[in-house]
This record gives C-alpha cells, structure tokens and sequence, in this order.
C-alpha cells in the first residue's frame, strides 16, 4: 500500500478498506477515521505475528483461525470483527487445515464485509493478555533437532509436510525427507540418546528416540529423489544427527 493511494482515501470516502498481504504497521490518522480491515493469519489475540497458525499447531493447539481485525498502529491488536475457525483432525497437516479454513473463509467473507459495513457487526477489543508474537518460520526450521520433545518434532512435520519438507540427517549429515512419520505413543517417558536408532519394524519403520519419548517413521526421500524404508539404512544404535545448526 503506496503513499499516493493513502492520500487518496478521504477523496472517494470508502466505507471499508480491506488491507490484503500488508506485512507492516500502517503508520497514517485516517485508520482512525475509516475503517481499515485486516485478515490476520492466526486466532487473536493470542497468536500474533507470522505464520501464527504454524505456530499453534507446533504448540499443541486444536484449532486454527482466520481473524478479521481493525487496522490500528499496534501490530495485530487492532479490534476484532470475526473469527474463523477450523478444529484440526489427529495428525492432520498444516496444508490440509489451511485449504479447509481458506474454503471457510471465501463462503463468508462478502457476508462479513456487509455486516461490517451495516454496523450489523461490531468490533471487540482485544485482550493484551497471555499473547505470543511469532517469527517467520525458515525452511532450516523444518531439520529435526532430536533433543526437541516428541510433540515439538511432530508439530513441525505436521507444518512442513506437504510444503518444503521435514529432514533428518545420518551420521555423515546427508539428508532425507520425511514422508510420514507418527507419534509412538506407546513408548514411556525416558531419559536416553536423542536421536538413536531403538527399534525397527517388518515394515520398514524404524524408532527414534526424542528428548521424552520416540517417534515412528515409516518412508524417507533421498536427495535423489528415491523413496526408501528407514530400516533398509539405519539400524538398531545408530546415532542420527541433529539439524546444522544456522
């Protein structure tokens, strides 16, 4: 959003202005004056900053969100007008929830806009209470450090998954991308090697220990592009490595 088309505003004197993709404080007197809309990526207002519905599902959350807000010059503090919501099925990826809630969105949003423009929709203010801001995530975000807990490492593939990719990295550092992987939630609570080898399966699979507890992966990517069954490579004592480190 230039300068020129901020002049502008008052001489066509909208009754709604929908901000779209714009990563910076608006910094002008006439968002107090005309309301400025926001779609904020993220539930408010507790999820703030980039990649907020990322952030959530790394952090254990059963939903992800849309909120619609006023522009204000704090960053995603403005007053809410709506909230759109999806409940996040078991393991299911960041890419899938987004594609539900993206749906959820384009069936509401006209009808949103109206009632905002009718005063048939009242804003809330936010609470600043209990907030987390949140940076953007790198793909480097995506290589698994094993000395992270079990629901740490599963967030992050349930968020790569489908997108740049979740790897792990042998003795020697070479790469591999997960292709799926589970919780074993079987396994107790121990204190042990992050990152060895502990087991594997008839089906190819094999266990990772994690700082807590293990996971299972089932299917790996080679930097060929080759699809390959984990205990083909990596057997009991093992130790993987963890990410390089930025």
């Amino acid at each position: 959003m230039g300068g020129i088309l901020i002049e502008n505003v008052p001489s066509f004197d909208p009754d709604l202005i929908f901000v779209c993709g714009y990563k910076k404080v608006l910094k002008t007197d006439l968002i107090d004056k005309y309301k400025f809309i926001n779609i904020h990526a993220g539930i408010l207002p507790k999820w703030r900053g980039y990649n907020s519905n990322c952030w959530a599902m790394i952090n254990g959350e059963n939903k992800v969100g849309y909120s619609l807000h006023r522009v204000r010059p704090k960053f995603d503090a403005g007053e809410i007008y709506k909230i759109i919501d999806v409940e996040l099925e078991e393991n299911e990826t960041y890419q899938s929830a987004r594609k539900r809630l993206q749906n959820k969105l384009c069936d509401q949003l006209e009808n949103i806009f109206f009632d905002i423009v009718t005063n048939n929709l009242k804003a809330v203010a936010q609470n600043d209470n209990d907030v987390v801001y949140n940076c953007k995530l790198r793909q480097s975000d995506g290589d698994i450090d094993w000395n992270n807990s079990t629901s740490y490492i599963m967030g992050l593939f349930r968020v790569f998954n489908g997108g740049t990719g979740i790897r792990l990295f042998d003795k020697n550092f070479r790469p591999y991308e997960i292709i799926n992987m589970t919780p074993a939630n079987e396994i107790a609570n121990s204190i042990g090697v992050p990152g060895s080898i502990v087991n594997n399966y008839d089906n190819g699979a094999v266990l990772i220990k994690t700082k807590d507890t293990a996971v299972k992966v089932y299917e790996l990517i080679d930097e060929s592009g080759k699809r390959i069954k984990p205990a083909e490579i990596f057997k009991i004592g093992m130790r993987l490595k963890s990410k390089r480190k930025d």
